[in-house]
């Protein structure tokens, strides 16, 4: 199952244009859980990791976002604070626009309110996807999945992490090899399995060349990635 996004605008095309960009390192929380809302969040470019602390005190990693998130929107809406923390993953440009900015364009711009209604159907289409996806598909087509939407991004690649091979040297030169800060228990958490058979799934992975890891991020192999998947897309 493939996560769904708008079609692709120029930045002059979107009801944002103009707004300035804010640039943000790696591993960097722009928005806490808990806060009043006071600014949203539209990402232009990057990757950002959500999380939850729940009553226990533990990290509950809820889901990533990429280029065309809008963070603060719905609590935003509902007058409501933060649900989640935001933080970067890799390095972002973010639009910051204030809360009462935000609420006199979305009630006198039309396009604006169009713009930000299908932002929201589709957070709320792509979440039931993957609620379907957790119950009808295996961990390892699900991990599979993520690594591949992760990489597709079009603005995510074009700022992304490309590193030297670590690969057999059989593997073609001209292989990509993108880098994915993130941590193993941060997959089990965004994949609903435990840490254990995270290990196993990613262990099956590596042996079949799609991956390697380090402490704190996956390297993908992109041409053995996109072999892999090749079947499971055309099945759909």
């Amino acid at each position: 199952m493939t996560t769904l996004s708008l079609s692709q605008r120029s930045d002059e095309q979107t009801p944002f244009a103009g707004i300035p960009l804010s640039e943000y390192r790696a591993r960097v929380q722009f928005c806490e859980q808990g806060r009043s809302v006071e600014q949203v969040f539209l990402i232009h470019s990057g990757l950002v990791k959500l999380s939850h602390i729940d009553s226990s005190g533990k990290e509950v990693i809820v889901g990533l976002r990429s280029s065309d998130a809008l963070l603060g929107a719905t609590e935003g809406v509902l007058h409501t604070e933060y649900l989640t923390s935001a933080t970067t993953l890799t390095p972002c440009t973010i639009a910051r626009i204030p809360i009462e900015s935000f609420a006199a364009r979305l009630e006198s711009n039309p396009e604006l309110s169009r713009y930000v209604h299908e932002l929201i159907a589709l957070e709320v289409h792509n979440h039931m996807q993957t609620l379907i996806s957790v119950a009808s598909h295996s961990a390892e087509y699900r991990l599979v999945t993520l690594l591949y939407e992760t990489i597709s991004d079009g603005r995510l690649r074009a700022g992304g992490s490309v590193v030297e091979s670590e690969f057999p040297r059989e593997h073609s030169k001209a292989t990509r090899l993108w880098k994915v800060p993130l941590k193993q228990w941060e997959l089990a958490q965004l994949l609903a399995i435990t840490p254990e058979h995270t290990n196993r799934v990613l262990g099956k992975l590596e042996r079949a060349g799609l991956i390697k890891r380090d402490k704190r991020s996956i390297i993908i192999n992109e041409n053995n990635l996109m072999a892999y998947i090749s079947p499971y897309r055309h099945a759909r």
